[in-house]
């Protein structure tokens, strides 16, 4: 076979297809001088069958937003690549074009069939034999499609039977929303808040940040998608911003509004078993004052008053229980 010379250390050569089976290894060798003499390789050549590409993950993300670091896709592949060492050439590439700015760590790489502007090729790394790591260019919303490929960009993964592997992106969300946006410290009580998104999918894993804590919640099945969070115990009194990631942590959505008022249905105060002090619910008559859109704020229980779940084992479902 010919060999051509890339580079003044990188020698490419065409593939004969068909000449070899699944499972073989090769010892590859270059002459120089005609054939005269041959120069062995350090490592076999392994022959692989086609690469399958089973699914990506995370299967949702928001919109990559300036300022915040490039989004990591993570690929899984049924087909098992016994000896990645020698893997330095993968590129992960998205069926969408690119958008005009791009994160400084996205490492877009050049690739075939992605000249015309149709899709953009990163440069990606296996964590292991069946497992890719592929930087996330910055695309605009919609679905894309995600091959592999493991020669530089000449030759693509194939899709399972399941079809094609693909993320969905969505555009930077405005419509998130708390059921509430205050509540009185509490000492050790669990505490639940619900959030609601009608761009969320059902099964969606998502990661909320309150102040300096992040906190997984899974979307549910229903009219409007909607995931319970647990707060973090003991929240001293202040102001906690809240915000949503989809894509694991990476890009963070701020959350809006409440929903009305009546949502919210108050409930009068009982009497303390251990003392004459007012109980103070979530639902009390009096509530405490609402926090800055998209934050939450934690105020200190009124004088006279002690703020607890009383004899409650835990907090109703989608309500906050000081």
């Amino acid at each position: 076979m010919a060999l051509n010379f890339a580079t003044a250390t990188l020698a490419e050569f065409a593939w004969p297809p068909g000449a070899f089976v699944a499972g073989e290894q090769l010892r590859l060798e270059i002459s120089l001088d005609g054939g005269l003499r041959h120069h062995k390789a350090p490592h076999a050549l392994t022959v692989y069958g086609e690469l399958v590409l089973a699914r990506v993950r995370p299967p949702v993300v928001y919109q990559w937003q300036a300022g915040s670091p490039a989004q990591i896709l993570y690929a899984e592949t049924l087909t098992d690549l016994a000896d990645t060492e020698g893997l330095n050439r993968l590129r992960c590439r998205f069926a969408r074009p690119a958008a005009a700015t791009q994160p400084a760590d996205a490492h877009i790489a050049t690739c075939a069939g992605c000249d015309a502007g149709s899709c953009v090729c990163t440069a990606g790394a296996f964590l292991n034999t069946t497992l890719a790591r592929c930087p996330m260019p910055h695309l605009e919303p919609g679905e894309v499609e995600v091959s592999l490929s493991v020669d530089g960009g000449t030759s693509y993964s194939a899709p399972s039977a399941a079809g094609p592997a693909a993320v969905v992106v969505l555009p930077p969300s405005d419509g998130i929303v708390v059921n509430t946006t205050s509540l009185f410290e509490t000492s050790d009580e669990r505490v639940f808040v619900e959030l609601q998104d009608a761009s969320w999918a059902p099964n969606v894993l998502l990661f909320v940040r309150v102040g300096g804590a992040t906190l997984p919640a899974l979307v549910g099945r229903g009219t409007t998608p909607t995931a319970t969070v647990e707060l973090p115990r003991s929240l001293a009194p202040g102001a906690y911003t809240v915000v949503v990631s989809i894509d694991g942590g990476t890009v963070f959505q701020a959350t809006s509004a409440l929903p009305p008022a009546s949502a919210v249905t108050p409930t009068t105060p009982s009497a303390s078993t251990s003392s004459a002090r007012r109980l103070l619910s979530s639902h009390s008559t009096t509530p405490p004052a609402a926090a800055a859109v998209g934050q939450l704020a934690v105020q200190a229980c009124p004088a006279g008053s002690v703020c607890s779940q009383g004899l409650a084992q835990s907090c109703p479902k989608g309500h906050y229980c000081p």
